[in-house]
């Protein structure tokens, strides 16, 4: 028999023991059947603990002390009242389990009927579907063999020229509902005025200008009849004038005044008034006999057609402009030379000389001469001996005293200054030397690097004078350095 003071230790680890078997129960839900059956077999167990420990207590009462029987019917107490407790607990945390695993097979058996649910409606989907689209594919083939193709296509052409005329009568026949007024559609109105239209539509300039509804401008009119009359007299056709770009648009400006001029402006003695064509007006007059408006040679029709912010005069006759102005010729250094007469025997010089000539007429050249008077040319024949006809007869020495004046660029008189400046010639590695004395401007033969000019070889009488790009000197002398005399 064991001794006394073991049979706490004894207690304790059947203590031990049943801790262990309660946290021994598996947690799945999917075992409760089996915690069921081994709280059984712990239950039994826990008994016969209990049995042998009284026997225990029994035998060995004789050994211990009095007050040993209350401490064991104490513990015996406790144990039995915490297997009452575990095994309740046992039974709620099965019955929980098994309620929870009741709640999960009616959602999996309602999860598998949806799912079955579902999958019927979908096969009966897919078989409308089918159906459907059997059905539809037999329509289209049988509406293909039926279609008659020939007249879908002429109904096809029937519509297109229907919606073409709709498109001509709105863009040609009549402005559009809405559409803000402008020369253009007011003369597509006027069955009388179709040359002139077209004659617009052919100058894509004045086309701009006639299409603009903010345009303030008067337009002269002429009737298809003035224009066959027009033709006739230009020698031309209609088609020859439009394909006549630079023609047209000048007949055309000359028809359109830069202002809004109503016919009861114009009065017995005429009034002026410009057109787009720059530098020609026409004039509106007031016929005293009978009270109608002519504007030049050309009776107005129909008056003051409101046309946008425009209006247009309907006249009988195609105004022909006036012959374009030939532009002016730029000036040259032959054409100012041509005008002064004391410098007629220089121009007589340049002539002579085809290399200098060239230079001379050429409206870009941007060069200085020193262009000798007649005087200094007679001085220079003197000293020379020789008549006007010898020299311009040598062309070679001719062309190398003119050279010699000649300084290959623009040299105004303000640019000469006290200081002295050495200018390059056009004739190979000839120098002027150029400086003012005493406010006058005075060029010495060659290069002068000592002292002032003095009375230098040439003095400067006329300067400044613009020639075209170039600009001329009139000096008093011819400069002919001395190698020259001995080519004479």
């Amino acid at each position: 028999m064991a001794p006394a003071t073991t049979r706490p230790l004894a207690t304790a680890a059947l203590l031990a023991m049943i801790l262990a078997a309660f946290f021994a129960v598996p947690a799945s839900a999917r075992r409760v059947n089996g915690w069921q059956e081994d709280l059984k077999d712990k239950l039994a167990e826990v008994k016969d603990k209990l049995s042998y420990a009284n026997n225990m207590t029994r035998d060995g009462s004789s050994n211990t002390e009095g007050g040993m029987d209350g401490r064991q019917d104490e513990i015996k107490e406790k144990i039995l009242n915490m297997t009452k407790a575990w095994s309740e607990k046992m039974q709620n945390s099965s019955s929980a389990v098994t309620d929870k695993l009741a709640e999960w097979r009616e959602k999996i058996d309602a999860h598998d009927g949806s799912r079955d649910s579902l999958k019927k409606l979908m096969d009966r989907l897919k078989l409308r579907v089918d159906n459907v689209s059997d059905r539809s594919t037999a329509a289209w083939k049988e509406a293909l063999c039926e279609t008659n193709w020939a007249d879908k296509l002429e109904d096809w052409q029937d519509r297109l020229e229907a919606l073409k005329e709709r498109l001509d009568d709105a863009w040609g026949n009549r402005p559009s509902p809405g559409e803000v007024e402008s020369i253009v559609s007011v003369a597509r109105t006027v069955d009388d005025l179709s040359t002139l239209v077209l004659a617009v539509a052919s100058s894509p300039s004045i086309l701009r200008a006639a299409s603009n509804p903010d345009a303030q401008l008067t337009v002269l009119a002429p009737t298809n009849e003035a224009f066959v009359k027009a033709l006739a007299e230009l020698g031309m056709t209609a088609e020859q004038l439009f394909a006549d770009k630079a023609l047209l648009a000048r007949i055309l400006q000359y028809h359109i005044i830069t202002s809004v001029v109503k016919s009861d402006a114009a009065t017995s003695s005429g009034v002026s008034v410009p057109t787009l064509l720059p530098e020609a007006n026409v004039t509106f007059q007031l016929a005293a006999f009978d009270g109608t408006v002519w504007v030049n040679n050309a009776r107005v029709l129909t008056a003051d057609i409101a046309a946008g912010k425009s209006i247009v005069h309907v006249i009988d006759t195609v105004l022909i402009p006036p012959a374009p102005t030939s532009a002016p010729e730029p000036e040259t250094i032959a054409s100012v030379a041509s005008t002064v007469a004391d410098l007629s025997i220089l121009v007589e010089a340049v002539a002579a000389s085809p290399a200098i000539l060239a230079l001379a007429t050429d409206p870009n050249a941007a060069v200085t001469l020193f262009a000798p008077s007649n005087a200094a040319f007679a001085a220079v024949l003197a000293a020379l001996n020789i008549t006007k006809a010898q020299l311009l007869n040598n062309t070679e020495l001719l062309t190398r005293i003119l050279a010699y004046h000649v300084v290959a660029k623009p040299i105004p008189s303000s640019a000469i200054t006290r200081r002295k400046v050495f200018v390059p010639t056009l004739l190979k590695a000839a120098f002027l030397t150029v400086q003012r004395v005493a406010d006058e401007v005075r060029v010495y033969n060659g290069l002068k690097l000592v002292g002032d000019l003095g009375d230098g070889d040439a003095l400067v009488q006329i300067a400044d004078v613009e020639a075209g790009q170039s600009i001329v000197h009139v000096i008093d002398a011819v400069l002919v350095p001395a190698d020259f005399l001995l080519s004479l």
